[in-house]
Parts: structure tokens; C-alpha cells; sequence
């Protein structure tokens, strides 16, 4: 009997039914950032959150107090272990100005390259 093979594209393999835990969308994270022992385990928790708002890109904005509510932590630890994540070079965070020079929000670039 001869197997028979189908062309999935991209688009079709990332399908999930309805009702799944990806529902509300996904995204990747390196086996390097969650094997790295100079991350926290809540520095690992904050980049795989990040990972997941950035769906197939590198790039996420959801704001501090998102990440603080969703991940259930405090502004303080947020800050302690983010700034692990930039030292070493897994996050780079941009901040975006208004047209009055006013604070907008946080772009988290997910970075494919770490000291």
C-alpha cells in the first residue's frame, strides 16, 4: 500500500479548534530562555508570557499592570525580575511618547540574541 502525502501550508497546522486553550492566541518561547540559570523562575514566567502576546512575531505590548494582574505578582517583582530578562538580553523594552511628550506605553521586543 502507498502512503500518500499531504501539503499542509503554515496556516493549516496552526488551526485549533474552537474552545481550545489557544483560543485567544499563542506564541513561541526558546528552550534556551527556560534552560538559562541566571533566570528566575518568574523572569522565565514573564518572558513566556510576553512570548505569548507576541503570537508569530517578536514584539508585545500589553501593559505592566496587565502582566502584574495576569501573572498575579507586584509591581516590585515585576521590576526585579524583568530587569533580568534585559541585563542578559532576552527583552528589550521601547517606550512610546505621545505628541505631547507624555508617556504612551511599553513595546517588549522579544530578542533572538542574548549575552
Amino acid at each position: 500500500m502507498k502512503a500518500t502525502r499531504t501539503k499542509l501550508k503554515n496556516k493549516e497546522l496552526l488551526k485549533h479548534p474552537k474552545g481550545s486553550i489557544f483560543e485567544e492566541g499563542y506564541g513561541q518561547i526558546s528552550k534556551k530562555a527556560m534552560k538559562d540559570k541566571r533566570l528566575s523562575i518568574e523572569a522565565k514566567a514573564i518572558y513566556a508570557y510576553l512570548c505569548s502576546y507576541c503570537g508569530g512575531g517578536n514584539t508585545a505590548y500589553p501593559t505592566r499592570d496587565r502582566i502584574c494582574q495576569e501573572l498575579n505578582i507586584s509591581v516590585s517583582r515585576y521590576y526585579r525580575h524583568m530587569e533580568q530578562l534585559t541585563e542578559i538580553g532576552y527583552i528589550k523594552i521601547s517606550e512610546t511618547i505621545t505628541e505631547g511628550n507624555r508617556f504612551a506605553n511599553n513595546i517588549y521586543e522579544i530578542s533572538y540574541k542574548v549575552r
